[in-house]
């Protein structure tokens, strides 16, 4: 049974009062909400250097009540900077089906919603949100003030520059998990607006310090428990093997050493984890002879590293390409 759970918080009202949160649920959830019998979603992860379109989320049946004035989701402009509405997204699929893992089920937003409005036609009654996976509007300037000592590493400066600039959310990544030589010969100092200009610059400033053609960067990115650093260099804690009753259809090289793969809805990936294949798995090499290096990798073997993540579903669709997560990975052992 495919699994899902959202809940929402509204803004405070006039006098501070938060409104009771809305909760909309399978049968299987912690919480039941009969009404909204079914959720379209379609929400992206990936680092801030390489933003992709807001998430987007439509809830079937929902109450009149969740629509009325009185139920103030969108955010309050008044205050600088703005409140937001928050809500938390969990999904996979429950116990029922021969392969479904309900140990894959979990969160994979906490943030807020950008946007809200309420449709009521006939008799189909539907409420669609904007939603980041961050706990703030990443589209808001924010004053990121950058000291970079010299022989100090970058892991060190951006954990000091994001701790001072969100100083509530977490950094979820451990110590040590940028390469230990990106240190620079002097003293840096800057300001960035936000985090995609933050993002782009740590992410250019590292390649070039380690000049390497296999090197994509350090990356920031968000995820449900906090930011998110990593450049590939260091092995995340745990790597994640991909059962072959995971896959959904064919594993698609989509550019030099990067594949896609679309896999059961699940929420324990996130951008920087390392991940494994079967051999068994089935392989499309897209334009083959521009990558004449891949074109024999059918069954195939080795490491790969997250870099997008894609959840897209709608719950109440029968087929299994209706409830998914897309991944798109680089070939570590290239």
């Amino acid at each position: 049974m495919r699994y899902y759970e959202i809940v929402i918080t509204p803004v405070p009202d006039a006098k501070g009062n938060t409104p009771p949160a809305l909760i909309y649920s399978t049968m299987n959830g912690v919480f039941e909400n009969s009404g909204a019998l079914r959720v379209d979603l379609d929400i992206y992860q990936s680092p801030f250097h390489q933003p992709t379109q807001s998430g987007a989320l439509k809830i079937y049946g929902v109450d009149f009540f969740d629509l009325s004035q009185a139920t103030n989701l969108n955010p309050d402009y008044s205050q600088n900077p703005p409140t937001l509405a928050s809500i938390q997204i969990s999904v996979g699929m429950s116990k029922g089906l021969p392969f479904a893992n309900a140990s894959q089920k979990g969160q994979i937003i906490n943030g807020s919603i950008l946007q809200a409005f309420g449709n009521w036609q006939g008799n189909l009654v539907t409420l669609d949100l904007i939603v980041t996976s961050a706990t703030f509007n990443p589209n808001i300037n924010v004053n990121l003030s950058w000291n970079w000592a010299k022989d100090q590493t970058m892991e060190d400066a951006i954990r000091t520059t994001l701790g001072n600039a969100y100083p509530t959310i977490p950094i979820a990544s451990p110590e040590g998990s940028l390469n230990p030589n990106l240190v620079f010969t002097e003293s840096q100092a800057g300001k960035y607006d936000g985090l995609y200009q933050f993002s782009d610059y740590v992410n250019k400033q590292s390649q070039q310090i380690l000049n390497q053609p296999d090197y994509f960067g350090v990356f920031i990115s968000p995820s449900p428990f906090g930011f998110v650093l990593s450049d590939g260099t260091v092995p995340p804690e745990k790597t994640t093997v991909i059962n072959y009753t995971d896959i959904i259809g064919n594993l698609t090289w989509i550019d030099l050493y990067t594949i896609q793969a679309k896999l059961v809805m699940r929420s324990d990936l996130n951008i920087g984890d390392n991940i494994t294949f079967p051999l068994t798995s089935p392989v499309v090499n897209v334009a083959a002879s521009t990558y004449p290096q891949l074109r024999n990798n059918i069954s195939f073997q080795g490491t790969f590293n997250i870099k997008q993540i894609h959840h897209l579903g709608s719950s109440r669709q029968a087929s299994g390409n209706d409830w998914v997560t897309v991944v798109n990975a680089v070939f570590l052992n290239a």
